[in-house]
């Protein structure tokens, strides 16, 4: 098991780094930061705080769900 807690994060290109959880060995799991326009960013992550990795892994941001009265009274 690996156990880098205090090392290990998850960087969404220019938006920010964020803590990642290790669940296994071959995952880990981040909270994304906010973003408040629909946009892509590249992911990568690191599990001692220097080398990233290079897959390019995109994570899509969308406008959360709105709801209003299409009948208002």
């Amino acid at each position: 098991m690996i156990a880098n807690y205090n090392d290990t994060f998850c960087m969404f290109e220019d938006i920010g780094k964020v803590p990642a959880v290790i669940i296994n060995s071959t995952k880990v799991q981040c909270l994304s930061p906010p973003s408040y326009v629909l946009r892509q960013a590249i992911v990568e992550i690191t599990l001692n705080n220097q080398q990233y990795t290079d897959d390019n892994n995109i994570f899509y941001y969308y406008r959360p769900p709105f709801l209003f009265d299409a009948n208002p009274r």
